[in-house]
């Protein structure tokens, strides 16, 4: 509730210029912004999360917080979706904006399938349009965003993500 009377806040207040806009979601197509993660925990050492490193991938964006009921719940169903694909053809980020430390205590606490790509300098999500946790963003083989669901889908985003991995020919985990 109290995202909600932010975002619709912000929007007021940018409609009348007192803060800037949220750039727009990317047009599905489109190649995806770029990826500058403050840090990047929960992936193996020496990992990267750049389009260059990630080529040829699907990737899904999760969007989420520490403090987001919809977020922590949807956790079990992205660690569900992530364990049932090739790892080799899927990438899963969830990227959240706190503070590294909040980030990696949760982590501890709530066990997360994907990467876990910080974003204190709030970019990736100005960049991808992004004001609304939980927020799923589906990038293509090709970089391309693929998909972008908002809010409350699991179903619907467990359903796009299988048929984007599908269409990528990514498989099954063995």
């Amino acid at each position: 509730m109290k995202q909600s009377h932010f975002s619709a806040l912000t929007l007021i207040l940018s409609l009348a210029g007192a803060v800037p806009a949220m750039a727009a979601t990317p047009t599905i197509g489109q190649p995806a912004p770029a990826l500058t993660f403050t840090q990047l925990l929960n992936a193996p050492e020496g990992a990267k999360a750049d389009w260059p490193s990630l080529k040829g991938k699907v990737v899904v964006l999760e969007f989420w917080a520490t403090w987001c009921a919809p977020c922590i719940a949807e956790i079990p169903h992205l660690n569900e979706i992530a364990q049932s694909v090739a790892a080799n053809n899927v990438q899963f980020i969830a990227v959240d904006d706190e503070d590294p430390a909040v980030v990696e205590e949760f982590l501890g606490k709530k066990p997360m399938a994907a990467w876990a790509g910080v974003d204190t300098s709030k970019k990736i999500f100005e960049d991808f349009g992004v004001q609304d946790r939980p927020t799923t963003i589906v990038i293509d083989t090709q970089g391309r965003v693929a998909a972008v669901l908002r809010l409350f889908l699991w179903p619907a985003v467990r359903q796009l993500c299988f048929r984007q991995i599908r269409k990528a020919r990514c498989g099954k985990r063995r």
